[in-house]
């Protein structure tokens, strides 16, 4: 079934009598001037001097009838909101969740900002909704078995490796996914905390004390968090190595920015570890 919006112009709503008596009034004196690709208009089987016969107006009446209605079977339902979707994503890369406009994507859908509206009655919807997109490819890479054998440690570092990775390579998504807007979103909402549930099981192995598990996953997702935040900003490129008394503190910030922070990285998992070599193991 065709989308129809629920609101309509006051072009569509013009019935035949009226459509007509304008196209008449319209054409009178101008009869002379090719409309539409018609012929020139002579005096009709109608008589009078509008210069249209009824087989004119009726087919003038069936074109602005229907273009409108052209317009309004462009998208069936489910393929308005799949276009719709599309292009969210296209402006969110162009210009951020800050500037982002239903208007906009409404524009480069092709369709009027009330037909989005049916789908997404605001941009939060909408943004909540692209948010959902990224959050299930990022959990489909992070919830990838990891190789028979793999140290918990090693496979905390390869969580951590593909968190950059993922927003290094899509930065549009990192303001979405984990930003305050959507806490109100139960889809968005339940995937970050399997996300939380599935690094503090990976804390688990490495020997994180039970009590302390939770406010370990917290800082090392902030932490890690915080390298992809900071990667995006350009932060990195701008260090002054110059400032490093020690030449090796040098070295770590002459590294191009995204190396930088990955190299943050293997020092992050040694203090875990370290945490977790000097506090008891629960017992459970």
């Amino acid at each position: 079934m065709a989308f129809s919006p629920p609101f309509r112009s006051r072009k569509q709503r013009i019935g035949f009598p009226s459509c007509a008596l304008v196209l008449a009034l319209g054409a009178k004196g101008s009869s002379k001037e090719n409309l539409a690709g018609r012929p020139p208009y002579g005096r009709g089987s109608t008589g009078g001097t509008t210069g249209l016969d009824s087989v004119q107006i009726m087919w003038l009446h069936h074109n602005m009838a229907a273009a409108p209605k052209a317009a309004r079977d462009t998208y069936h339902h489910g393929a308005l909101k799949e276009a719709v979707l599309k292009q969210g994503i296209g402006l969110l890369k162009e210009v951020g969740a800050k500037k982002f406009s239903l208007r906009e994507v409404a524009r480069r859908v092709g369709v009027t900002p009330t037909a989005l509206y049916h789908h997404f009655p605001d941009k939060n919807d909408l943004l909540a909704e692209l948010a959902e997109i990224g959050l299930s490819k990022f959990q489909t890479l992070i919830q990838t078995p990891p190789d028979p054998g793999v140290p918990p440690s090693s496979r905390l570092l390869q969580l951590a490796h593909v968190y950059l990775d993922f927003f290094e390579q899509q930065p549009f998504f990192l303001d979405i996914m984990f930003g305050p807007a959507f806490e109100d979103y139960p889809n968005v909402r339940d995937v970050r905390n399997g996300l939380f549930l599935l690094l503090m099981e990976n804390l688990r192995q490495i020997g994180i004390a039970e009590e302390d598990i939770a406010q370990v996953a917290l800082w090392c997702w902030s932490a890690v968090h915080g390298l992809a935040t900071l990667t995006k900003a350009d932060v990195f490129g701008h260090a002054q190595p110059e400032h490093c008394a020690d030449p090796r503190q040098q070295a770590v910030f002459e590294a191009p920015p995204h190396k930088l922070g990955r190299d943050a990285l293997p020092v992050l998992v040694r203090m875990i570890e370290s945490f977790a070599g000097n506090r008891p193991v629960s017992k459970t």
